[in-house]
Order: C-alpha cells, then sequence, then structure tokens
C-alpha cells in the first residue's frame, strides 16, 4: 500500500511540475497562478514564526505579491531577481530549522544541483536530437 500511495504522489508532482514548467513557458506565462504560488510560499514561511515577530514582518515586506507580480507582468523579474530569491527564501528555511547543518545542506545541494544540470543537459539534448530518447546521469553516477 506504501508503494501505490508513493507512486501516485510521485505522479502528482510529476504532473504538477510539468504543468508549471508549461504554464511558465506559456506567451503570456500564467501569471496569476505563478502569484498564487508565491503567496503560498510566502504564507507557508509565515506560518512558522508569531505574526508579531520581526522575522514574520520582515518575510511580509521582501516577499510581497503585488510587487512580484509587478516585477514579472513588466518583465523585469530577471536572473538576478531569481537568485536573490532562492537565498532569502532557503535562508528562511535554514535559519528555522536544526537541520540546517553542512552535513544535512551539502548532501541536498548536490542532489538538487545535479538533478538541474541534468535537466539541462536533457533540454540540449532534446533540441539537439528530437526524435532520441534522452539518458542522463549525474556526475555522482559517473
Amino acid at each position: 500500500m506504501e508503494r501505490i500511495h508513493q507512486q501516485i504522489k510521485d505522479n502528482f508532482e510529476k504532473a504538477f511540475f510539468d504543468l508549471l514548467k508549461q504554464k511558465v513557458a506559456d506567451d503570456p506565462p500564467d501569471y496569476d497562478w505563478l502569484v498564487r504560488l508565491y503567496t503560498e510560499i510566502r504564507d507557508k514561511l509565515c506560518r512558522l514564526v508569531k505574526k508579531d515577530a520581526t522575522m514574520w514582518k520582515d518575510m511580509q515586506e521582501k516577499l510581497d505579491p503585488d510587487f512580484f507580480k509587478q516585477l514579472i507582468t513588466n518583465k523585469v523579474f530577471d536572473g538576478k531577481s531569481m537568485y536573490g530569491l532562492i537565498c532569502y527564501t532557503f535562508g528562511l528555511c535554514l535559519a528555522q530549522t536544526s537541520e540546517g547543518t553542512f552535513a544535512n545542506i551539502v548532501p541536498l545541494y548536490i542532489k538538487n544541483i545535479n538533478k538541474c544540470i541534468d535537466l539541462i543537459y536533457e533540454d540540449i539534448h532534446k533540441l539537439l536530437n528530437p526524435n532520441q530518447q534522452v539518458n542522463t546521469t549525474t556526475t555522482s553516477e559517473n
């Protein structure tokens, strides 16, 4: 039963991220959905701290959905903006958990950066060989 549950969860996540990728690639992207997802992230982070805490106020200010919507609809949310968002949100997560140790973060980083790099190679391969199947491996498997 656990295996079936995991398969359902995996399929759901894949469908969600496939749809997200499609909606971001659309012209124009589904800005409203992106803002809702952004707002959900902010709200989940804010629920981790008390409303009167300085960190809660900081998150409300720095993760403003209206400002985010203005940035993405005016196409000024660039790579530097995304990098800043990633650093800020992951910094908050590390501050909220005792699991944010070197021993826990480094493997997680290596796992996820390898997945990202594999996806880049897969996309390049698909562009160069549209009729072939892709077989990617992470550097740790080579």
